[in-house]
């Protein structure tokens, strides 16, 4: 490869910009063959740092370079790209489909990573929004219906990973925190995430005040009224 990933993400780090024809060079290189298929450039490990790169760079006009490796089913690409698009360029409107599939748990996410991820960002998607649905101030611009039933949605989903007994230990916490943000905790409001929480009905560890307003965001979000 000849982009020196580290050396740009250094330029990046230090306050400068990068040329147009850097960006060029790995734009070019990213639209090329997925990793893996014969004849493909780039490795692993240098698609990772191309993609790190445009999104150190917030280079938001190539988000459609990025969005094509969400289907490569690599589970550390895809979390950063998930994690670039819409934790960090704020896009997860466009990307829900896929965060909710994605959410719900893949056949080459072994380790449930990119689940995490998924789940993490639609609890952020659930906090930005959640003032919206209330109508208290500073949820300035009304939800549409179509974004109030997504927003259900999303509560439903959420809510079932939590209450799940038979569903990964980390992934119910993760949907957990997910409700608390949606509820409009703050981060320093929520246990760590390497807490061990005790997620079963009526235990102490969980703030079911936390759950009761997430059930009346998700039913007036049904209905399409403020709760």
């Amino acid at each position: 490869m000849t982009v020196d990933a580290d050396q740009l993400l250094g330029k990046i780090a230090s306050g400068k910009t990068l040329k147009d024809d850097e960006l060029k060079e790995i734009v070019e290189l990213l639209s090329g063959d997925f990793l893996g298929v014969e004849g493909g450039e780039l490795t692993l490990d240098e698609v990772y740092e191309l993609l790190l790169v445009l999104g150190k760079a917030k280079a938001v006009s190539e988000r459609r370079v990025l969005e094509k490796y969400l289907d490569c089913q690599e589970p550390q690409t895809v979390s950063l790209v998930l994690d670039i698009l819409c934790g960090e360029w704020g896009f997860t409107e466009e990307y829900t489909e896929y965060l909710l599939n994605f959410s719900l748990g893949q056949s080459w996410d072994a380790e449930g990573d990119v689940q995490v991820v998924a789940i993490k960002l639609l609890g952020e998607h659930l906090h930005r929004n959640a003032p919206k649905m209330r109508g208290t101030k500073g949820g300035k611009g009304a939800l549409t219906d179509a974004q109030k039933k997504r927003c259900g949605e999303i509560f439903s989903l959420l809510d079932q990973h939590f209450r799940d007994p038979d569903m990964d230990s980390i992934i119910r916490k993760t949907a957990y925190y997910s409700l608390c943000r949606a509820a409009g905790r703050e981060w320093e409001q929520i246990p760590s995430e390497f807490a061990r929480l005790n997620l079963e009905p009526g235990s102490p560890d969980v703030d079911w005040g936390v759950i009761e307003a997430c059930q009346a965001l998700s039913s007036s979000s049904s209905r399409g009224e403020s709760a």
